[in-house]
């Protein structure tokens, strides 16, 4: 009984003093989601080591694709959406120049592209700088980053990535699901 005692009171002694309870961990404002495509998930993981934040990852057996939303949140601008390719089997080819994305399933939008590298995420910035174009060939962690010059959405506003023209494997296109990007229900 003594021995449970120092335990209860160490517990207490380590959450108040200490901080040893886990904190919430955080989820971007927009996330995405996909419907049910055999042979894909959308699955939320930590964004890094220290799991301060979820992001969400496109799986299917030979690729994993991470996949975030950030809208400009000083001057709500633009919108920003990062393909990082995490996991790339086989020979897979990203054409920058047949991605789109639908907003609100009305306008059809084509991103300017740029390498999630040494990018400023600078409205005048990406404006004035040029796109990257063609067919890349993918290796694992190759990440770009899809500027859209557009208004920031809103609470209310869905986006629909399509990569599936864009991205193939071995020369042949594979079904890759639409991905839908809206207010995480959690934010809410």
């Amino acid at each position: 009984m003594k021995n449970c005692l120092l335990a209860v009171s160490f517990l207490i002694v380590c959450s108040a003093v200490f901080g040893c309870a886990s904190a919430p961990i955080a989820q971007k404002e927009i996330g995405a989601f996909i419907e049910p495509t055999p042979g894909w998930t959308m699955v939320k993981k930590c964004a890094d080591e220290e799991c301060a934040l979820m992001v969400d990852f496109l799986k299917s057996n030979s690729t994993t694709i991470r996949i975030e939303f950030d809208n400009d949140r000083q001057a709500k601008q633009f919108f920003i959406i990062r393909t990082e390719f995490i996991t790339v089997r086989n020979q897979c080819r990203y054409n920058l120049s047949d991605i789109t994305v639908q907003l609100n399933h009305r306008d059809t939008l084509k991103p300017k592209v740029f390498s999630c590298y040494y990018t400023l995420w600078d409205l005048q910035s990406m404006r004035n700088r040029p796109s990257l174009e063609g067919s890349m060939l993918l290796n694992k962690e190759e990440c770009y980053l899809l500027f859209f010059d557009h208004a920031a959405l809103s609470d209310n506003d869905e986006a629909v990535l399509n990569i599936n023209d864009a991205f193939t494997i071995l020369g042949s296109h594979v079904d890759v699901p639409l991905v839908h990007f809206k207010k995480n229900p959690s934010m809410r």
